[in-house]
């Protein structure tokens, strides 16, 4: 902008309008005058009139040109209460690039005109700026600015204020002109749609890329700082803002003495590519805070500046803006002295409330130092707002304020999930991480290590379910070893209802899922039962984990682990049982005065006994183990059917087998049909009630101490001492007539089959001594084995009743057949007994075979003293190799192999050569060689085995070894005069013989010959 444009205005005389421009609205040419006059009077005005505009132009207001023609629009649009619009563009013009900086709003007045023109003076009563020497920031950019506006305009040329000096005759000061001192009235009008215009004619080196770029940077800003304007246009870029309250800050009695709550909102700022940036604002009268949102999610800011409301040089170290009413100096670049922001810095919680929660700690401001003295006022006072305004979400849904929020460190969901009703005020999971600790720790909150938390969760009441959740939750925060320290003192809830300090007098049961009567579901299932009602029965001898809050942290805190198995072997335990008993026996409490517990437990039964039989019940339903239990248990004392307190082991249960088979005068009582009903067969029977036998189990046997039944006499009859003992005991109180049925239960019983088939064994030796069916000893008995077939009967015998023998006796046969009944040897003097007896009957017809087999088994018997003489009488009869029955008297026990050939098969006793002495001890009968006299009547030829063909052949042929000695061979046949006593004497034709010298006649037959020499010589 040149002086032509004005240049008819020099010529007017002072105080007159212009010429050239007679509509001057503004009275610009009274305004020169005076000023001008002033200088006359006092060039030091103009230096210093030029010194502040060159101050101004290089510090305050450097760089700031859009600001505040951006702040001047927001004036005048909200004056007019008009939504304000700037539009700023670069131009050529006539005299070069021209800055065009357009606004809606309230047009140019003369008080603005008046505030343009002065440097300390300002007319403006409201707005955002005090001084109105903002507009001196166009001054950076050129050397003439006009603005046109819808009433009339004015222009600043530095070019025409230089000339007006010259005319004034007023000398130029070495600092320049003063360019916005002197105006001149303008009659250009805006542009279209604007109410007023801002030119400036930019400087030869100003770069218009560059302004408008900065420009574009800063209008973004700008439409947050300045509400009054909504669109800012930059060239061909244009950016909009929307506005959506969203409501207004909690109004929680925690703000202070105010009322109100913040006024919160989101403001959208569109720019002409269509992104949107939004930020979340929460404003009260003159203080606004806000953050950046990006899809719902707090974007924490760096540092920043104060906003009063546009930048100022104020640094902060927040991750929000603040834009507030404050006295700025002139320069606005700082404060003025004294300024106090606490009002602003107390709603700064209402934007953390407004944001989303799990987004609050980004708005937490970082630990540091400030950044300066504003800095450290604001931060003091937010940090004093943060600990009394309620902003921390807590686990229990509500907000804490920092001074009264509670930091568990590693808060997990689950733990949080546990301690909800218990620490009041527990901030959530999110917030409880070391990062958060750091960053919460200047406002107040408790952090509450696991020792902190232990000490707090003393004393505390909660179901046992609670505290089982509680150990499980701990269990990862617990993998830290100082963590696992500090929760040592960690309350435990008892079985028996009582909380103690710290796991490590304590054992946690890991086989107990039972409801509060010990009863487990039908299915096996614990769906549908409560688990605080899920008590085992009090164990006074223990310190015993109420299973609900049984957990694995327990044992690493030194809890220690134990079944319901080593729970009844407890030695304290047995103490306690052996004292009951005692007790019980000595009449100190009878029957039904004991202390019994509170319901459930059947009449008689003892608190002790009632948890004793309700953990067999659990051990039996949980692992199928009862019968490991310690004999010891059978010591608790159980009430009778009269009433009377005995051993349990002394007792039978109702309806038992065993009852049905015992003598009549047995020292087993009945148990009381209520505590069956109450507890269980299972249970009672578990605890050494009887039902069928008892079994006595020692893995450590050291002599025959057990009070079994002969058990001496089974014990020195071992070759060896056994590793475990597990017999039957009471076998000696069944009723003799009673053993079919007997033997019944025995094999029925899961726990005693196997003890059956062991030969060896107690149990199976003392039934083959004493167990019989009718008059027949089971011993006499046999199974499937044939050795005796024909002389024993096949149990259970003919005399069994058909009571006795009810069932299938395959199965009870094949239980018994290897252990009890009779097999291919003879181990008893009974079976000794009874096959004399049946070789002697002649109802009896056992296969020559069988005889001679059963002649062995009993000479066997009698040299490996399994059998004494003194133990069996002598039998009148005997039975004879053909099956004949002989008068023993006439019996002849065959003891030499060639006798066979002239002993009457009839009177002839066979067994082995060898025992035939002893089987002529045992049945006291004559051996035949001491009864018969033969001598050889033949002649034949002397010869040896080895020259006889027929002898080496026959001895290849029966895999024997060729005989040795002296041979006769009688060709003509080999006869012999044989004298029987008890017969006449009689000459016979005999295949071989051995003479009373030892040598061996034959009549060829060499077969027979080396056989029965082999035979001989063997035996």
């Amino acid at each position: 902008m040149t002086t032509d444009r004005v240049a008819g205005r020099l010529d007017a005389p002072p105080g007159k309008g212009d010429p050239f421009d007679p509509d001057d609205p503004f009275d610009t040419a009274d305004l020169r005058d005076a000023t001008l006059e002033s200088w006359r009077r006092s060039p030091t005005r103009l230096r210093e009139d030029a010194a502040a505009e060159a101050d101004l132009r290089r510090g305050g207001y450097r760089d700031r040109v859009l600001t505040e023609l951006a702040q001047n629009a927001a004036d005048a649009a909200a004056e007019a209460g008009v939504a304000g619009e700037l539009t700023v563009a670069v131009e050529s013009g006539r005299d070069g690039d021209e800055l065009r900086v357009a606004n809606t709003g309230e047009p140019l007045s003369r008080a603005g005109v008046t505030t343009l023109c002065a440097l300390r003076a300002s007319e403006k009563t409201g707005g955002v700026g005090r001084f109105g020497v903002g507009f001196t920031a166009v001054t950076a950019l050129g050397d003439s600015a006009e603005i046109r506006s819808r009433h009339g305009g004015i222009v600043f040329s530095a070019e025409c204020t230089r000339a007006a000096l010259a005319e004034a005759g007023v000398t130029e000061p070495a600092e320049g002109v003063p360019m916005l001192r002197l105006p001149w009235p303008s009659s250009t009008a805006p542009q279209a749609g604007a109410d007023t215009e801002v030119v400036v004619g930019l400087h030869t080196g100003v770069d218009p890329a560059a302004v408008t770029e900065s420009f574009c940077t800063e209008a973004p800003e700008l439409l947050l700082e300045l509400p009054a304007l909504t669109a800012i246009r930059v060239g061909d870029r244009r950016w909009t803002r929307v506005d959506e309250t969203i409501g207004t800050g909690a109004r929680d009695g925690t703000a202070g003495d105010g009322v109100q709550g913040a006024v919160l909102c989101y403001r959208r700022i569109r720019d002409s590519a269509g992104g949107v940036a939004t930020w979340l604002e929460a404003s009260v009268p003159g203080a606004r805070w806000l953050v950046r949102m990006e899809a719902g999610a707090v974007v924490a800011g760096g540092p920043d500046v104060v906003r009063a409301p546009t930048r100022s040089d104020e640094e902060l170290s927040l991750p929000a803006l603040l834009i507030v009413d404050a006295p700025m100096a002139p320069d606005r670049r700082r404060l003025m002295p004294g300024t106090e922001l606490s009002a602003a810095a107390s709603h700064y919680p209402d934007l953390v409330c407004a944001a989303p929660a799990g987004d609050r700690l980004r708005l937490v401001p970082e630990v540091g130092f400030p950044r300066g003295p504003v800095d450290a006022r604001v931060r003091d006072d937010i940090t004093a707002a943060l600990r009394t305004r309620r902003w921390l979400p807590t686990v229990q849904g509500r907000d804490a304020a920092g001074g009264t929020a509670i930091i568990v460190p590693g808060l997990t969901g689950d733990l949080a999930s546990v301690l909800r009703d218990t620490v009041d005020s527990l901030v959530v999971p999110e917030f409880s991480g070391p990062r958060a600790q750091a960053l919460l720790a200047p406002y107040g909150v408790r952090i509450l290590d696991a020792a902190g938390l232990v000490e707090l969760l003393t004393g505390v009441d909660r179901p046992p379910s609670w505290w089982g959740r509680l150990y499980a939750a701990l269990a990862p925060l617990a993998a830290d070893s100082a963590v696992l320290d500090q929760l040592g003192a960690l309350p435990v809830p008892l079985a028996d209802g009582r909380t103690v300090t710290g796991p490590r007098t304590v054992v946690i049961g890991d086989d107990l899922p039972a409801d509060a009567q010990g009863r487990v579901p039908a299915d096996g299932a614990s769906a549908g039962v409560d688990p605080d009602a899920s008590a085992v029965p009090v164990l006074p001898w223990v310190r015993l984990v109420h299973p609900a809050a049984a957990h694995g942290l327990l044992l690493r805190l030194g809890a220690a682990q134990t079944g319901t198995g080593e729970l009844l072997a407890d030695p304290a335990l047995r103490a306690a049982v052996e004292d009951e008993l005692e007790s019980a026996l000595t009449g100190e409490f009878p029957a039904g005065d004991r202390d019994t517990p509170a319901g459930g437990a059947a009449e008689g039964v003892s608190g002790l006994v009632d948890a004793v039989l309700r953990l067999v019940r659990l051990s039996a339903a949980g692992d199928g183990s009862p019968e490991f239990l310690p004999d010891w248990l059978g010591m608790l004392p159980l009430p009778d059917a009269c009433g009377e307190l005995r051993a349990a082991d002394e007792l039978l249960a109702p309806g038992a087998p065993l009852a049905e088979v015992l003598v009549e005068d047995s020292p087993f009582g009945i148990l009381e049909a209520g505590v069956v009903d109450e507890y269980g067969i299972d249970t009672v029977r578990a605890v050494g009630v009887g039902w069928g036998f008892s079994v006595v189990r020692d893995d450590a046997p050291t002599g025959p101490d057990h009070d079994l039944d002969e058990e001496t006499a089974w014990w020195s009859a071992l070759d060896d001492e056994p590793e475990t003992l597990v017999a039957v005991r009471d076998l000696d109180l069944v009723d003799p007539h009673r053993w079919g049925a007997a033997l019944r239960v025995l094999a029925d019983d899961a726990r005693i089959r196997p003890l059956l088939d062991d030969r060896d064994g107690y149990t199976a030796w003392w039934l083959r001594r004493h167990a019989q069916i009718g008059v027949t000893p089971v011993a006499a008995l046999r199974g499937d084995d044939p050795t005796f077939e024909g002389l024993l009967d096949v149990f259970p015998g003919p005399e069994a009743s058909a009571a006795h023998s009810a069932g299938p006796s395959g199965d009870l046969r094949a239980a018994m057949g290897r252990g009890v009944l009779a097999r291919g040897t003879v181990d008893s003097v009974g079976l000794a007994r009874t096959l004399i007896r049946r070789l002697a009957d002649p109802a009896r017809t056992p296969s020559p075979a069988v005889i001679v087999h059963a002649h062995r088994l009993l000479a066997e018997a009698l040299d490996d003293g399994m059998v004494d003489l003194d133990d069996l009488a002598p039998p009148d009869f005997v039975r004879a190799v053909d099956g004949s029955v002989v008068a023993a008297s006439e019996a002849l026990v065959l003891d030499r192999p060639w006798l066979a050939a002239v002993v009457p098969q009839r009177r002839s006793v066979v067994g082995t050569v060898a025992r035939a002495g002893a089987l002529a001890d045992l049945l006291d009968v004559e051996t035949a060689s001491r009864a018969v006299r033969v001598s050889v009547t033949s002649s034949g030829r002397r010869s040896t085995w080895e020259a006889e063909p027929g002898a080496v052949v026959a001895a290849v042929q029966a895999g024997v070894e060729l005989p040795h000695g002296a041979l006769v061979v009688h060709e003509d046949g080999l006869a012999v005069h044989v004298e029987v006593e008890g017969e006449e004497l009689r000459k016979a034709t005999v295949p071989w013989w051995i003479d009373g010298e030892g040598t061996v006649h034959t009549d060829g037959a060499w077969q027979a010959a080396v056989a029965g020499v082999a035979a001989s010589q063997r035996g």
